[in-house]
C-alpha cells in the first residue's frame, strides 16, 4: 500500500473519531457538557453561592457551591451533575446551552416555546390551505355531476 493511501486511511479514521465526538458520543460529550455548564455559570449574573442556593430551593435538596465546582471540574470525571437536576440548573442560569448540547448530540433541535407555537400556526395554515383546495376540488366534481 502506498504511503499516500496510508495517510488517507489515517485521515479517514481521524475524521470518523472527530465526527463521533462532535455528535456527542463517547466521553467527549461529558467534557463538553462540563465546559458548557461552566461557561453558563460564568455568564450568569448570580454568584456560584447564589446559584447553589437557587438550585437548592428549586430542587428541595441541598446543593453547595463546592458541589457546583465539582460538577464543572474536568479533573472530577466521576462527579457528574444528575440528569434530573439539569432542567432546574438551566432555569436558574437562564441559559439553555447545557440542555441544548444534550438534545443536539442526540440529533434533535431545541426551539423556544414561541418558535414552536409559530411553527404550529404555520403548519395549521398549510393544513387549512390544503383542506380548502381539497374542498374546491370536491365542489367542482360535484358541480360537474349536476349537484348543488
Amino acid at each position: 500500500m502506498a504511503a499516500s493511501q496510508q495517510m488517507d486511511l489515517f485521515e479517514a479514521a481521524r475524521r470518523t473519531r472527530v465526527s463521533t465526538e462532535e455528535a456527542g458520543h463517547g466521553h467527549g460529550l461529558g467534557v463538553r457538557l462540563r465546559r458548557t455548564i461552566k461557561s453558563a455559570i460564568a455568564d450568569c449574573r448570580l454568584s456560584r453561592d447564589e446559584i447553589a442556593d437557587a438550585l437548592s430551593a428549586r430542587l428541595g435538596a441541598s446543593v453547595a457551591k463546592t458541589t457546583l465546582d465539582t460538577w464543572t471540574a474536568e479533573s472530577k470525571r466521576t462527579h457528574r451533575l444528575p440528569a434530573e437536576y439539569l432542567p432546574d440548573l438551566v432555569a436558574v442560569l437562564h441559559d439553555p446551552a447545557p440542555l441544548r448540547l444534550l438534545v443536539e448530540s442526540a440529533g434533535y433541535r431545541m426551539v423556544t416555546e414561541e418558535t414552536y407555537m409559530r411553527s404550529e400556526i404555520a403548519r395549521m395554515d398549510m393544513e387549512e390551505k390544503r383542506l380548502r383546495s381539497e374542498r374546491r376540488m370536491l365542489e367542482k366534481l360535484l358541480s360537474s355531476r349536476g349537484g348543488k
